[in-house]
């Protein structure tokens, strides 16, 4: 099963930097990265801090594909 993000759609679409929500949740901009292109996946923690700073729920952002 993969955990797939939508976080560079997202924030195209919501015209954001990776950048600035790596610095509001305190990542480094490597990880948001490696967030974004699905070469890594979140911890709950994190993945709630994003979500909560997109003003959206964890499961609108990423989902599972079998």
């Amino acid at each position: 099963m993969l955990v797939i993000s939508r976080l560079k759609e997202i924030l195209d679409k919501k015209g954001i930097k990776y950048s600035h929500i790596a610095k509001k949740v305190k990542i480094s901009n490597t990880t948001m990265s490696s967030l974004i292109n699905n070469q890594s996946i979140p911890s709950y923690k994190t993945a709630y801090y994003i979500s909560k700073e997109l003003n959206m729920k964890m499961e609108d952002i990423w989902y599972f594909e079998e």
